[in-house]
């Protein structure tokens, strides 16, 4: 009789000379999507960008954003420019910690990727409500320079979601019993 095996995405196998084999492309898999996913946290959210957020400049430019979102604008209402621009900046920390905990704690790193996406949801909504974002150019809408800053965050908006459905996967193989 073969004995069982359990891979360290918690797939469980019969132990032969092939079942080895599938074993190790298992592990491969598993290092290399651990490998991206880190990539990706630290592309989603690196803390050197997110410690802008507190200087006045970063305040005066992202004013004109966000005080023509629907979503966002009424925060100018209850602090000041520096204020939206230091509350914003910490929450963008925070998010960025929860994702760096994923080898330590994949679900709060998948409440990291939540956050993440509900941000980059919000700025991707700035393409449609900040004036001069989308220009009419020859007949064609394009991106204006506003435009053009901001389309990253639509690929970032995947990410976050990879990172999430990731991060979920692990939490949820960690909460799986394993048989001896």
């Amino acid at each position: 009789m073969a004995a069982k095996r359990t891979t360290s995405v918690g797939e469980t196998y019969e132990g032969t000379i092939s079942g080895r084999g599938a074993l190790y492309r298992d592990e491969c898999r598993a290092r290399k999507r651990r490998r991206c996913s880190f990539s990706l946290r630290i592309g989603c959210d690196s803390v050197a960008h997110r410690i802008l957020k507190f200087t006045p400049a970063e305040a005066d430019g992202i004013q004109p954003l966000v005080a023509h979102s629907p979503f966002m604008s009424w925060m100018y209402l209850v602090v000041s420019k520096q204020g939206v621009s230091n509350f914003i900046g910490v929450v963008e920390l925070l998010i960025a910690l929860l994702l760096a905990l994923r080898p330590i704690s994949p679900r709060a790193s998948f409440i990291g990727s939540l956050g993440a996406i509900t941000t980059f949801l919000l700025t991707t909504s700035f393409l449609f409500s900040t004036p001069g974002a989308i220009q009419l150019g020859h007949g064609v809408e394009i991106l204006g320079g506003t435009g053009q800053f901001l389309i990253k965050d639509v690929v970032l908006l995947g990410a976050s979601f990879w990172t999430a459905a990731e991060a979920l996967r692990a939490a949820n193989a960690r909460n799986v019993p394993r048989a001896m």
